[in-house]
């Protein structure tokens, strides 16, 4: 199985918002949801700043979700702000409620999910 979790926040709440992201997060899961014959392809998840608050909290349970269970492929696409933080010399995904730094989603933690998934 194919997994994907599609995530676009244009609106935050301690910092500029933008635009589009919301868009793009969702025409991304329409494009890979089918093959070009119609057949599934991957089973998705769509997060949105218009739909939900998209909190440090619910964005870490979501991205752990993508990497648990029965899947072969999974695909996190992130639409929003992102920052590089010269304290631990890395990157970060930006949720909704981001304040300082330490409100970032790391990306190594991020990768340390993924290599965890079971196959």
């Amino acid at each position: 199985m194919r997994k994907g979790l599609f995530i676009g926040i244009n609106n935050y709440t301690h910092i500029s918002s933008l635009s589009g992201c919301n868009a793009d997060a969702m025409a991304m899961a329409s494009v890979l949801k089918t093959d070009a014959n119609g057949d599934p392809n991957f089973k998705n998840v769509v997060l949105t700043s218009a739909e939900d608050h998209l909190g440090r909290g619910k964005l870490e349970d979501q991205i752990r979700e993508l990497f648990s269970g029965d899947c072969n492929v999974a695909l996190l696409y992130f639409a929003g702000h992102g920052v590089f933080d010269d304290d631990t010399d890395e990157g970060m995904l930006v949720p909704q409620d981001y304040r300082t730094a330490r409100d970032g989603i790391r990306i190594s933690d991020i990768l340390n999910w993924a290599s965890k998934a079971v196959q």
